[in-house]
């Protein structure tokens, strides 16, 4: 799942990641209905964009924690922000990738989640 406001990145990440296997990528536009979204679907990868209105992207994190449902969801925090692992760490998860990214280096972070978490 792409939680992303910036719909042309959606797209992208939508894209990149229907490449990979069988796995149906959906987008939430806003934080507001992501962690809603997550839980009905229960996603194999969420990639989270930080800064959203009118709920950011630490806000859904915490609320995906909060839920056994989507608690144990891989996240991947996507920032333009130069220090994203950092952000990445605040929130729990030890995946992220830095925008702007290149095709190669979104597939290589999604194998590697998906790589360390197959039952997801």
């Amino acid at each position: 799942m792409i939680v992303e406001d910036d719909r042309d990145i959606a797209q992208l990440v939508r894209e990149i990641c229907t490449e990979i296997g069988e796995h149906e990528a959906r987008v939430a536009e806003n934080g507001a209905t992501a962690v809603d979204e997550a839980m009905d679907w229960s996603p194999d990868v969420i990639l989270l964009d930080l800064f959203m209105l009118p709920v950011d992207g630490w806000e859904v994190a915490r609320r995906l924690r909060v839920y056994p449902v989507t608690a144990a969801i891989p996240v991947v925090v996507m920032s333009a922000l130069g220090s994203v692992h950092e952000r990445a760490t605040e929130i729990g998860t030890p995946w992220s990738i830095a925008k702007p990214f290149t095709i190669e280096m979104m597939l290589h972070v999604l194998e590697q989640v998906l790589d360390a978490h197959p039952a997801a």
